[in-house]
């Protein structure tokens, strides 16, 4: 460790996050060890434990700050605006867009996913909240179908997004199309993704 580092506590903060997110997402939190995490940050064990706590305190610090830049964006939209259609539209476009954006974080869901956490952290859950009692709102303003759990409504389009860039690639070897496509692949995707689920949510 520099005796710049040690003297500066928040660039040490900074190295022990870019490195622990490096291997997180490589990794998964089961198979990282805090001394792999020590050596990319170039600092010891127990300096991560005093910035940071314990492994799952950094690991959930991982979480919030990769999820931070949607939940700023969604959130600016869901607190200004009554849930209609463009509105619901434009919440599945920008969470689709910030998966595209950042493959690392859709990386991190399938190794939470492996991991059993399924705890998204404190401003996911506050975004998941406002985004359902739009939804409730939307379905008692007869805007979407009333018989759906709008928690449903919410998984649906989460989990139909997330599905993509999670087996993206599996799918494109089965229609035989080359990585320079991807981009393309990923607005088809999106809009036959918005396709069937508004068929699925507006009222008949």
């Amino acid at each position: 460790m520099t005796a710049q580092r040690r003297n500066d506590p928040e660039s040490t903060r900074n190295a022990i996050i870019k490195a622990a997110e490096q291997i997180f997402v490589e990794r998964g939190f089961a198979a990282t060890p805090m001394s792999a995490i020590a050596k990319s940050a170039g600092v010891t064990k127990s300096l991560i434990h005093h910035h940071f706590g314990s492994k799952k305190d950094l690991w959930d610090e991982i979480k919030q700050r990769l999820f931070s830049e949607y939940v700023a964006l969604q959130n600016k939209v869901l607190e200004t605006s009554h849930m209609d259609v463009d509105l619901l539209r434009e919440s599945i476009i920008h969470y689709f867009k910030f998966l595209q954006r950042n493959p690392q974080y859709s990386r991190f869901l399938t190794w939470m996913k492996i991991d059993e956490d399924d705890a998204c952290c404190d401003i996911g859950d506050e975004m998941t909240n406002l985004g359902l009692e739009r939804l409730k709102e939307a379905q008692d303003n007869g805007v979407l179908r009333n018989d759906v759990n709008p928690m449903f409504i919410l998984m649906t389009f989460l989990g139909l997004a997330e599905l993509w860039f999670e087996k993206k690639p599996q799918f494109m070897r089965i229609e035989g199309e080359i990585e320079s496509n991807s981009d393309g692949s990923d607005e088809a995707y999106l809009d036959a993704m918005l396709e069937i689920f508004f068929r699925g949510v507006l009222p008949h």
